[in-house]
């Protein structure tokens, strides 16, 4: 979740995937479904989450912001 608002986004546009509970309402995370209808599309939110705490020779290893 690197983009402001895109935790709010996924939770509005595909709630059988992301969800959360009360819990991690104010946490800058998203619990994620197993079994998603789309597998391709939660693989992408990972590796984008990875790549926004990834170092800066590990950004440029990877290449551009997925």
């Amino acid at each position: 979740m690197g983009m402001p608002g895109e935790k709010e986004v996924l939770l509005e546009t595909d709630p059988d995937t992301f969800w959360q509970t009360r819990h991690y309402e104010d946490w800058h995370a998203v619990l994620v479904r197993f079994g998603s209808d789309d597998p391709g599309r939660v693989a992408n939110i990972i590796r984008r989450a990875w790549w926004d705490r990834a170092k800066k020779a590990q950004r440029q290893a990877f290449g551009e912001r997925p």
